[in-house]
């Protein structure tokens, strides 16, 4: 390549691409529904909180590699289609289908990932590779198409070992770290739902934890899960029913922020 200042530009401003995760019916579909004009492409059956919307579509489930990319590459190549936001529901089932593609087609028809293809972490690198074709498609999608990309995900207890001190567990994506990075690296939100708790003491002096009906959103940086933002976001967010607490960061100049 020859360069010249003519090549250089300033920073884009790109719609958000962002990730929420947590545990079972803790209301990660809900929320990402409420991006504008939203299609679903989905790996799972996303459930009731969605049922009668007739401002969102959803894809027949998909079962494969080829049809995932297909779907991507059908929504470049129509930019007409109308829509906004592309939700996949779920990256964490999405990975299972891909681990079990890898598994099916080794040809030494071993059982588990750690085996296939020649074991020594190849069939993990096939893996993320994969899912690097689908975050390449998905920032395509962002960048020429202007659309809002949301990963939606399960949680997953890890234990991590810092370099310099004791280990602690934390929650994570439910999938390989080589394939996490993928959604965590580029990402501009990461949020970690979760239901609020509530402690107190017993009659026995022991902690009794109780639970309430109020979901908190987590998009600052912490310890105890794989969370962030690019927005400045330091508070933790209460969720309301059907409202999107970061619409105003949609449109957000990502150079200013």
């Amino acid at each position: 390549m020859d360069w010249d200042n003519a090549l250089l530009q300033e920073p884009p401003s790109l719609p958000m691409m962002s990730l929420l995760y947590g545990d079972a019916k803790v209301g990660k579909t809900e929320l990402a529904a409420t991006w504008p004009k939203p299609i679903i492409m989905a790996f799972e059956n996303p459930g009731p909180t969605i049922s009668g919307r007739k401002d969102l579509k959803i894809t027949p489930l998909i079962y494969s590699f080829d049809d995932a990319i297909g779907f991507l590459t059908f929504l470049y190549k129509t930019p007409n289609h109308g829509f906004e936001t592309l939700i996949i529901e779920t990256i964490t089932k999405m990975n299972k289908m891909f681990e079990t593609e890898i598994i099916t087609t080794d040809p030494k028809k071993s059982n588990n990932m750690g085996e296939a293809w020649g074991g020594y972490g190849k069939a993990y690198g096939i893996l993320a590779e994969m899912h690097g074709r689908i975050l390449k498609a998905c920032e395509a999608l962002r960048r020429d198409r202007g659309m809002n990309i949301v990963f939606v995900g399960h949680v997953d207890i890890s234990k991590f070992s810092p370099p310099d001190g004791e280990g602690y567990n934390i929650y994570k994506l439910d999938m390989h770290t080589d394939s996490e990075k993928h959604y965590v690296n580029n990402s501009d939100v990461i949020g970690f739902i979760s239901q609020k708790t509530m402690t107190r003491k017993g009659e026995d002096k022991k902690t009794i934890v109780a639970s309430t009906d109020q979901r908190i959103l987590t998009c600052k940086s912490s310890a105890a899960h794989v969370s962030g933002n690019r927005y400045g976001i330091v508070d933790d967010i209460v969720l309301e029913k059907g409202v999107n607490p970061l619409l105003k960061y949609l449109n957000v100049n990502r150079k200013g922020a």
